[in-house]
């Protein structure tokens, strides 16, 4: 899986594509990855998790976060948005 890590920029499409698989198999997403899949900036992905709106893990240096954690994120932002 770390060739899938590797891309280059412009492949886009091929990013979701993995980004879904890897959502399909309930792998942990990088905040890089969260970041692509969300179209937000790491910028807003660090302070959704420093306000404790997107939980997220530590394994080792890595912060990483779960789809069940990603997927429960976008549907309150969307709750949030849409009241």
């Amino acid at each position: 899986m770390q060739e899938a890590t590797k891309r280059k920029a412009g492949d886009g499409v091929a990013t979701l594509a993995i980004i879904g698989q890897k959502m399909a198999a309930d792998a942990t997403l990088s905040l890089e990855e969260m970041c692509e899949w969300s179209g937000l900036s790491i910028r807003t992905i660090h302070a959704e998790i420093g306000s404790g709106r997107l939980r997220s893990h530590k394994i080792g240096r890595r912060r990483v976060v779960t789809p069940a954690d990603a997927r429960a994120w976008r549907d309150a932002f969307a709750e949030k948005a849409s009241a």
